[in-house]
């Protein structure tokens, strides 16, 4: 399975518990289809590079998110689906990542250990001496 990122630009009326939602429901369709979330960034409250019209409404701002997910690409149909239905969401970009996501916090426990058997070694009195 790639791994994709989404970003979204939610209209900036939405409030924070419904900006979850998003990332809730579109997690959960990750989920079901068998693939793994990796990542969600919140980037806030953006100034837009452009006036972005929706349904109407000019919006200057945006709320951005971002979720990384290892997903077969067939399933980004559905999600690109649940995506344009919902009102609250103006604009959404897939993107496919080069590289699979390392897994840094397996990284970080071994050089922890490292560390902790070399300090370990000098407090044993085995420095080299």
């Amino acid at each position: 399975m790639p791994l994709y990122d989404i970003i979204c630009i939610i209209k900036p009326t939405v409030q924070r518990p419904q900006i979850v939602d998003i990332l809730k429901r579109t997690g959960q369709e990750v989920f079901k289809s068998g693939g793994i979330v990796t990542d969600v960034t919140s980037y806030g409250t953006r100034q837009l590079a452009y006036d972005f019209k929706v349904a109407g409404e000019k919006h200057s701002e945006g709320s951005i998110v971002q979720m990384s997910f290892l997903v077969a690409p067939k399933v980004l149909d559905d999600l690109d689906h649940s995506l344009r239905v919902d009102e609250r969401v103006m604009r959404w970009r897939f993107l496919k990542q080069v590289e699979k996501p390392s897994l840094k916090f397996i990284q970080k426990e071994e050089k922890k250990e490292e560390r902790l058997t070399l300090f370990g070694s000098f407090a044993a009195g085995q420095h080299g001496r």
